[in-house]
């Protein structure tokens, strides 16, 4: 019997990692942070403008999907947790995930208008499977980061902070083409959202596919995958039950539900903000660019900063800062669009100080629950990181129906009376749910850097006295190269 030992990026010794690896999340992120948008952004817009549905009936549509991906996240958390192939854990579901988002998303767009129900079959099925896509996607690019960086923090932190980097990048190209392309494709009597979906496509297939070739050495086949400390051990009940009685999960999961109402809930007003508000749709696309250009640098800059203050420090500042910001889009923004690039452009950098951290919070929270149990459950407790927007998601298109609604909308004339209730409620909550992420982290985020660490390297060398012991009792072991990582 052979045991495969996965690479050790962390190890004192060894083959060097190559350079190109953190930049390769770039890559993947960058390409990533182009798929999300048309949904996000403009698929309320695109229905109720293009495709004539009314937004109630998109909010109910929306709603009951996003309901379902909570169901979908524990299923694929399962699933990639006892995935096993020839080609590993993660590496198939990063070749396929893209495919099938691709054609979801082309199918959303593509200028298809049936009947009202048949226009809903369509949305409600492409939006599922695509979600679906998303979180298997997104969970399999996290775990190949652990596959690559192994049990060292800094290792962890300089990958996730170049996926953030990838993906603010990612927003200055599309808030700088996507508006004024759809606009203009529309206006020649072309379908532009079509257009940017199949563009968009290649973008993140891409990397993505290269991503799969080039990570063959740290994700392959585990013939040992049903160990006791391997994640093929482990029961679907016991994941479930072990995750969610976790503490250190706990608060990371619910502060996180708290904070991404910004880009779930009031992101889609937006583009209604710049159209009734400022007056001038095609600034959407200058704002965006500006304030995530800004935000760029802040990814870029930010690790440093980040690593000195810790997870718990960061989130504290980060939140802190955030309530105030979002007070000023509140009171200051309507028809103010230089007010509006200057606060959410400082909103993108007080996010970036948080966001850095990227899955390195769940990372922690499944090594505690790796060192309390002694099974790897990496790949279930990161994909809880996928429920939270989804569980914000779910009270998206209500919340914006209403805010719509309240501020005198008119989809049929295009038209609407109150823009200034729309921009309360863009700044007002987010300050609430920020001043609430705040609290969470206070008073209930209790593990420290050099526990985290302690938790990781206890777990590393629990597998590999394991191996040790299957050694000792004349099992052949077919180590893989161990890695040491070159900052640059």
């Amino acid at each position: 019997m052979s045991i495969a030992q996965a690479p050790l990026a962390g190890s004192a010794s060894g083959e060097a990692m190559k350079r190109y690896m953190p930049w390769l999340f770039f890559a993947v992120m960058f390409g990533q942070g182009f798929g999300p948008l048309l949904v996000l952004q403009y698929l309320s817009f695109y229905v109720s403008d293009y495709m004539g549905m009314s937004l109630v009936t998109l909010g109910i549509v929306l709603t009951g999907c996003n309901v379902s991906d909570w169901a979908f996240t524990l299923i694929t958390g399962t699933i990639v947790q006892r995935t096993n192939t020839r080609w590993g854990q993660y590496r198939p579901w990063i070749f396929f995930s893209p495919i099938l988002i691709f054609v979801c998303y082309v199918t959303i767009f593509s200028g298809f208008v049936a009947s009202e129900l048949v226009n809903i079959i369509v949305i409600a099925a492409c939006y599922g499977i695509s979600g679906f896509g998303w979180q298997t996607l997104q969970l399999s690019n996290n775990g190949i980061l652990t596959k690559v960086a192994g049990a060292d923090g800094a290792t962890r932190l300089l990958l996730s902070a170049r996926m953030q980097m990838g993906t603010r990048f990612a927003g200055i190209f599309t808030a700088m083409i996507t508006a004024p392309l759809i606009q203009y494709s529309t206006e020649h009597g072309f379908n532009g959202y079509r257009l940017m979906a199949i563009g968009y496509g290649f973008v993140y297939l891409i990397p993505n596919i290269t991503m799969f070739f080039l990570s063959k050495k740290y994700d392959q086949f585990d013939p040992d995958f049903k160990a006791p400390t391997a994640g093929g051990s482990v029961k679907v009940w016991e994941l479930w039950k072990t995750t969610f009685t976790n503490p250190h999960f706990l608060i990371i999961f619910l502060a996180g539900i708290t904070i991404s109402v910004d880009d779930n809930m009031v992101a889609p007003l937006n583009t209604y903000f710049f159209r009734y508000s400022i007056g001038n749709f095609s600034l959407l696309a200058v704002s965006g660019t500006i304030s995530l250009f800004i935000a760029s640098i802040a990814a870029t800059l930010m690790r440093p900063v980040a690593q000195k203050l810790g997870k718990r420090n960061s989130a504290l500042i980060s939140f802190a800062i955030g309530v105030f910001l979002n007070i000023g889009i509140a009171f200051l923004t309507h028809q103010n669009f230089v007010a509006k690039v200057v606060l959410v452009s400082c909103l993108q950098v007080q996010f970036i100080l948080f966001t850095i951290w990227g899955i390195n919070l769940y990372l922690d929270a499944a090594e505690y629950q790796e060192w309390k149990t002694g099974k790897d459950m990496k790949a279930f407790v990161m994909s809880m990181n996928n429920m939270v927007p989804r569980i914000a998601s779910v009270f998206g298109a209500p919340f914006s129906a209403i805010v719509l609604s309240q501020s005198g909308y008119n989809p049929a004339t295009q038209t609407m009376a109150n823009p200034e209730i729309m921009t309360m409620f863009i700044g007002l909550l987010p300050a609430f749910t920020y001043a609430c992420g705040f609290l969470i982290y206070l008073f209930g985020y209790k593990m420290t850097e050099e526990k985290a660490q302690e938790y990781a390297d206890f777990n590393k060398k629990r597998r590999e006295e394991r191996i040790a012991a299957a050694l000792a009792a004349g099992e052949t072991i077919e180590p893989e190269p161990e890695l040491v990582f070159e900052d640059d």
